[in-house]
């Protein structure tokens, strides 16, 4: 029902749209969008390498973080940073 008033509301070039929308995404497997973590760095695979890719899971993206910080640690004073998950994403944007 709601999708009617809007497609009735709407224009044809909206129309389309939609009608076009629900045909090419109909099939996607929506596990795969809300897939946990959703986070992409310059770091994810390393810090000497600097490629834009996906951070795999939260426990790679935490050791890698753990390794960084240890390393600033021992250059500079010693910062202690628990690093939970909205911490883990804070730094990576």
């Amino acid at each position: 029902m709601k999708q009617n008033v809007i497609l009735y509301v709407a224009g044809p070039t909206f129309k389309l749209f939609i009608v076009n929308y629900i045909i090419m995404f109909q099939e996607v497997d929506e596990s795969i969008l809300a897939e946990k973590p959703n986070i992409y760095c310059h770091f994810a695979q390393g810090i000497g390498e600097p490629k834009y890719m996906k951070v795999n899971s939260w426990e790679s993206l935490a050791a890698l973080l753990q390794d960084a910080l240890m390393s600033y640690n021992d250059l500079v004073a010693a910062v202690n940073l628990v690093l939970f998950e909205d911490a883990m994403m804070h730094v990576c944007r």
